[in-house]
């Protein structure tokens, strides 16, 4: 679970940015929140709205560069598609680019995130494809007290006791996450945990034309109640929907839809949509 991102320096935004999980004190809502198993509670939704070109998709992307930055090297190393050895190398950062001191200044991100009852900080610093500085660290949920797994400079890696406990490599591939490295090098608790959240992390991209087809292929009538529902709570009119396939070498679908205007009553099959995908 995200608690709380914070980033500076990174496309639009030059200044340090937070964005938090953690819920308010609101006794109308109080039902629908995350429990965080202490004192706090954790929203189970939020919403970035502003104008166009306000930065809501550089703020997406900010998150999903850190959590690539982890996951990819594993990914690469369990799902690899070839045998070929492919040199590592973190995907280069984008600072603030609209003044020139800030172009040449580092890339910052911070994120606080709970999983299997702790809850973990870590951070990341950026210089194009270079990592500058990293670490982690964890406490247990209720507990007061933070315990250092580890942290980097450069190529130079400080442990905390449980992982020189543990006796970890320190010699690594500086050109990745060493957290990524102890994932792929070590089965410590800690360890995976953490590493699993970034892997486990998904990102969806409405605004392209892949997930479009791929929402097309799976849209399914049986789907029209709870669907249908969800947009009329969003102040959608739309009743319900039906499905037509026809043209199938050419991949084409026609959705159509009944919906209600204001102070008219239910109209069945009133519009009609075409999508049309062809494969290549």
């Amino acid at each position: 679970m995200l608690c709380q991102f914070t980033f500076r320096n990174y496309r639009s935004f030059r200044d340090e940015t937070e964005f938090s999980m953690q819920a308010t004190k609101m006794r109308e809502f109080g039902d629908s929140l995350i429990p965080g198993g202490d004192s706090q509670s954790f929203l189970p939704v939020a919403v970035v709205y502003g104008p166009n070109a306000g930065g809501k998709s550089n703020f997406a992307e900010a998150l999903q560069y850190v959590c690539s930055a982890v996951a990819v090297p594993i990914a690469r190393l369990l799902y690899g598609d070839d045998s070929r050895p492919k040199k590592a190398r973190m995907a280069k950062c984008s600072p603030f680019a609209f003044d020139g001191a800030s172009a040449s200044e580092p890339s910052w991100f911070e994120l606080y995130f709970r999983t299997r009852g702790y809850e973990y900080r870590y951070e990341l610093e950026v210089s194009g494809a270079d990592i500058l500085r990293e670490a982690l660290d964890r406490r247990k949920v209720g507990g007061s007290r933070t315990a250092k797994l580890f942290s980097r400079e450069g190529g130079e890696v400080e442990l905390g006791s449980s992982l020189r406990r543990a006796g970890v490599a320190t010699a690594f591939n500086p050109a990745i996450p060493y957290l990524s490295f102890l994932k792929m090098n070590t089965d410590l608790e800690s360890v995976c945990d953490a590493a699993d959240w970034f892997v486990d992390t998904v990102f969806l991209n409405y605004n392209s034309a892949y997930m479009e087809l791929m929402l097309e292929e799976l849209i399914s009538e049986d789907d029209s109640g709870p669907i249908s529902q969800l947009l009329r709570s969003v102040g959608i009119r739309i009743e319900g929907y039906r499905v037509e396939q026809y043209h199938l070498e050419q991949r084409e679908h026609e959705l159509r839809y009944r919906h209600r205007r204001a102070h008219r009553p239910w109209r069945s099959d009133g519009c009609a949509r075409r999508c049309r995908r062809r494969r290549t």
